[in-house]
């Protein structure tokens, strides 16, 4: 594919990345991007900037291939049922905690 199009759940906050993501290429190239704070959307264009490292999805010369993008990942989220189409999705990690108090 040409674009890459993102949505982030939870923006705003930090990248929260586990340690094999974190020795990846795409990852070790962009370390800012990753202590900063996600944006809503991000869309990169793969060909010209394999690293990801600037988000095109405010450009309005390629507003169309973020609305197509948009209404493909949606789709794709009805059609393979999604469980954040249904609200916040409980961390792995909070479940993992609450399971080692007994909590769970």
């Amino acid at each position: 594919e040409h674009y890459k199009y993102l949505i982030n759940f939870e923006y705003n906050s930090v990248y929260d990345a586990p340690t094999d993501i974190q020795s990846g290429e795409i990852y070790q190239v962009n370390i800012e991007r990753y202590l900063a704070s996600r944006p809503r959307f991000e869309l990169y264009d793969l060909q010209a900037d394999p690293h990801e490292k600037t988000n095109l999805v405010e450009l309005p010369s390629l507003a169309e291939v973020r609305k197509d993008l948009h209404r493909r990942l949606l789709r794709w989220m009805r059609d393979t049922e999604d469980a954040l189409l249904k609200g916040p999705v409980q961390s792995l990690y909070n479940k993992s905690l609450l399971a080692s108090l007994g909590a769970s």
